[in-house]
């Protein structure tokens, strides 16, 4: 497993991880103007998981969802 901030995430990170059999992890979305969609688009480049790096931030990201 390898987690990086999101906005080091790269396709070519994550084939790579893949090729390796190693989970790519991306943490790090709270400051984006649009985070659910920074979310969405490293979902859709196959990532293996988004990590939340402070739980406190839960309360945050679910009003994300509920405003989409």
């Amino acid at each position: 497993m390898i987690s990086l901030r999101s906005n080091l995430i790269t396709s070519d990170f994550i084939d790579s991880c893949h090729k390796n059999n190693i989970l790519a992890l991306s943490w790090d979305f709270i400051n984006y103007e649009n985070p659910i969609k920074e979310i969405k688009s490293l979902i859709k480049k196959d990532i293996d998981g988004i990590l939340f790096d402070d739980f406190k931030n839960i309360r945050i990201i679910k009003n994300w969802v509920n405003e989409q």
